[in-house]
């Protein structure tokens, strides 16, 4: 006999909607980690035995690393006084020099047990994988992944990176390439998608900048501030064309607050660093910087030098023969004007900022 009771048919619409991942989508982003998979080239060499004591400031760095962990076993992270410096008589180094990079590198010897050497081409390591990651990031937020991919590739192979990690050495410069790209998107999103988040984004990057390498911010600085001022007149414009010049200056301010504040509470984050060094340079002998084989007039770039592919381990000397490379990679050249070249009709509104990092490039190179 037949069973009185009938089972609906079963459809689409009674089919239990699928789980939603709850993962970020930079997390779901599989060029990302290709990426990222593809910088263990750069990473290899700080994985061989040995040390590379032979690069410029390689030596310096296990110098400082030892002087900061000597002060942290005193109970001081945050130090000012190095003791043993200046033979023995103590120099306020870390008063002046950005600790970040070397205070990752102690978490590593102190939590870890990693020994002084290999704590810091770790973090040399970590600056490559994460400045490729923060690079693709930003990117990927205005022209999409596969230009992602491209610009994040390029940041890590050229050939001013490589230098700056093989043959100059300099930990601080080279964790200072994370910060970079991190600034550039939270400025940008500040501008174009106000949030608090991204306030709080630029707050805590460019506090980290500064933190990492005081050096590098100065010279960065003015390219963000020009970066924030044509984001905020480029979309202002758009958002208000036609209006009255009342209301569209009224928008341009606007737009300003955000990363104003993200500014702003980033030199509040920092001032713990900067304050002190600005206040108390006069007991600091920072004219030996700049005279002498450190005099700047010495030192500018010739047009041969972008392009020629001589390396070496030596330090920039006056005239065009300097033992260290300066080459800023011919095939990086070649890609950026055919990249240029082929989003340009396309680009839209875009077209400001390519052309103010083209410009910000050329200026750079004059």
């Amino acid at each position: 006999m037949a069973s009185s009771f009938q089972t609906a048919p079963t459809t689409a619409a009674h089919l239990p909607a699928p789980a939603e991942s709850t993962l970020p989508a930079w997390w779901r982003d599989g060029l990302l980690w290709l990426t990222l998979a593809l910088t263990a080239f750069a990473v290899a060499p700080f994985l061989l035995p040995g040390y590379f004591w032979g690069a410029n400031d390689a030596r310096h760095h296990v110098y400082f690393l030892f002087e900061y962990d000597r002060l942290v076993q005193d109970g001081i992270w945050w130090p000012r006084w190095s003791p043993d410096f200046a033979f023995g008589y103590g120099y306020p180094f870390f008063n002046i020099y950005g600790l970040f990079s070397h205070f990752l590198a102690e978490l590593l010897h102190h939590f870890l047990g990693f020994s002084f050497t290999a704590a810091v081409e770790a973090i040399f390591g970590v600056s490559i994988v994460a400045g490729a990651g923060a690079m693709y990031l930003y990117v990927r937020s205005w022209l999409g992944r596969p230009a992602a991919m491209i610009a994040a590739l390029a940041y890590t192979y050229a050939p001013y990176h490589l230098l700056n990690l093989y043959v100059r050495a300099n930990l601080a410069e080279s964790m200072a390439f994370v910060w970079l790209p991190l600034c550039l998107w939270a400025a940008r999103e500040s501008v174009v998608r106000p949030a608090y988040r991204w306030v709080v984004a630029l707050a805590v990057s460019y506090a980290g900048l500064m933190l990492t390498s005081n050096l590098v911010i100065v010279l960065f600085t003015p390219l963000l501030a020009g970066y924030f001022l044509l984001l905020t007149v480029v979309h202002s414009g758009a958002a208000t064309r036609g209006e009255p010049w009342a209301r569209r200056v009224g928008a341009w301010l606007w737009r300003c607050v955000a990363p104003a504040l993200g500014g702003l509470a980033g030199l509040g984050l920092s001032a713990v660093f900067w304050l002190p060094a600005f206040l108390e340079r006069q007991y600091v002998r920072v004219d030996q910087w700049f005279d002498g084989r450190y005099a700047y007039q010495g030192h500018f770039v010739y047009w041969h030098q972008y392009f020629s592919t001589n390396w070496g381990f030596g330090v920039s000397v006056p005239g065009p023969d300097d033992p260290i490379s300066f080459q800023i990679g011919a095939a990086i050249v070649a890609f950026a004007v055919l990249g240029v070249l082929m989003v340009w009709r396309t680009a839209g509104p875009l077209r400001w900022e390519i052309a103010f990092f083209v410009a910000g490039a050329l200026s750079a190179a004059f």
